[in-house]
């Protein structure tokens, strides 16, 4: 038996919803997706023939604000473990594994750092690290810098001027840029096309949801990399021009058991794109 990709919604104890869908045999093993900045839950579709292949169960979630997930404008982004427990509970998984991508890798490095008895492994690829204090911010790229800039100051002003290089983007954004943010919408729009007319884009509900939840990737985590004691799998395109190899360099050297492979000839992208099938295996094997 096979899951379909169907897109879904599970009541969360405090009444919110949180949206997900999963792809890949019944039986196989569990890894839950956590997707990018421009995306949401229809990321994984993708992956769906990677998933057949290695015998993966693959459960893409939208955090909070994104698809068909509550948005919580007071939320932690060291909430987010407690709501994949929940929705893992509800699915009758006991143990799973984690892949974080771009900036879902901050959240699977949260549930790492507070459910380690659930997971069994973890993989993120082009991860943002911690900013404060580790003078990382100033090699991203500049569109990715004015963002990660933005979401720090918070306020109107910040989720203005977020809204606005987004809706400039076509007209001024290098090429690179452009095909990232066009890629992620056009991966949304034929899902939700494909799941009973739901527009699952990032954006679906307003920039809110993908503001706030950059901003928590910009301040504190509230936890220590150092006191993670799962072992991580880091993945990173050595032609990621959204975020740079510093990043990664940073939480291989902060994360006691983690290991690194940097791909000549892939960006921030298409890393995952065409190395899904990787992933996946060397997240069942160990």
């Amino acid at each position: 038996m096979m899951y379909s990709g169907e897109s879904q919604t599970f009541k969360l104890a405090d009444g919110r919803s949180l949206g997900f869908t999963q792809y890949g045999p019944t039986n196989g093993d569990p890894v839950f997706y956590f997707h990018g900045l421009f995306g949401s839950l229809i990321e994984a579709e993708a992956s769906l023939k990677s998933a057949q292949r290695t015998n993966t169960r693959l459960i893409a979630v939208d955090r909070p604000g994104f698809g068909l997930s509550s948005f919580v404008p007071a939320r932690r982004l060291y909430d987010w473990p407690d709501d994949i427990v929940a929705l893992a509970d509800s699915l009758g998984i006991q143990k799973f594994s984690l892949l974080g991508v771009t900036t879902g890798g901050p959240y699977a490095l949260a549930c790492a750092h507070k459910t380690p008895q659930r997971i069994r492994r973890i993989g993120i690829s082009g991860s943002p690290a911690p900013l404060k204090d580790t003078g990382l911010l100033h090699r991203m790229h500049w569109f990715s810098r004015s963002c990660f800039n933005q979401a720090q100051v918070g306020g109107a002003l910040g989720r203005l001027f977020f809204g606005s290089l987004l809706g400039l983007l076509a007209f001024l954004a290098p090429q690179n840029v452009e095909r990232l943010l066009s890629h992620a919408i056009n991966l949304s729009s034929r899902g939700g096309q494909k799941s009973g007319g739901s527009r699952l884009k990032s954006f679906s509900q307003s920039f809110a949801g993908p503001y706030y939840d950059l901003s928590l990737v910009t301040r504190p985590w509230g936890f220590n990399l150092e006191e993670i004691s799962l072992p991580v799998r880091i993945w990173h395109g050595q032609e990621d021009c959204t975020i740079p190899m510093a990043m990664s360099r940073y939480l291989l050297e902060h994360i006691p058991y983690s290991q690194a492979c940097f791909v000549r000839g892939e960006g921030h992208f298409s890393l995952i794109t065409n190395y899904i099938n990787s992933a996946l295996l060397q997240l069942k094997a160990g």
